[in-house]
């Protein structure tokens, strides 16, 4: 929202964010947005909404998205290199899973920037993207406890099917 307003007001450089962010919750312009926001008419949780816009909109080469899209790619680049500094824990030791929302959505600036930034750093380590969003490994493990403190409670429910009724449920 900050890059949409700045490129709107003419602090900041062009950007097609300027209109799908806003357009995205009926509105016009990005200061509409963003006094929506303060007064409390769009929630901030819901700009989490506008996420899929700015990996669309770097995909499609806008700049100003593409500059945020590569911060993000450099920003799991830097939580791996955390995590595989830690003894026992190298690029080799696991395949590193790339779970969530935004890096399962399928962008290929943000895949691209991670794999070659891991690539340059750790050589060719395993990268994952499941098929599958992460919820489904949490419900998973939950049904897996409760079936083991009260057998027969739980109904066996297979990964495939678990997976399809969260897809349901989220959309």
């Amino acid at each position: 929202m900050r890059t949409a307003c700045r490129a709107e007001d003419g602090r900041g450089a062009p950007t097609t964010l300027a209109g799908s962010p806003p357009g995205h919750f009926g509105l016009n312009r990005p200061l509409e947005l963003a006094e929506a926001v303060h007064r409390g008419e769009i929630t901030r949780t819901r700009l989490m909404e506008l996420a899929p816009l700015v990996l669309a909109a770097a995909d499609d080469g806008d700049a100003v998205a593409c500059t945020l899209v590569d911060r993000l790619a450099a920003e799991a680049v830097a939580f791996v290199a955390a995590t595989t500094a830690r003894p026992g824990c190298g690029p080799d030791a696991v395949p590193l899973v790339l779970g969530g929302g935004l890096l399962r959505s399928g962008c290929v600036r943000l895949h691209t920037g991670i794999r070659e930034a891991l690539h340059a750093a750790h050589g060719d380590p395993q990268i994952v993207i499941p098929d599958t969003p992460p919820v489904v490994g949490a419900l998973t493990l939950a049904l897996d406890a409760a079936a083991a403190r009260t057998p027969g409670a739980v109904p066996d429910v297979s990964l495939d099917s678990l997976a399809a009724r969260v897809g349901r449920f989220l959309g």
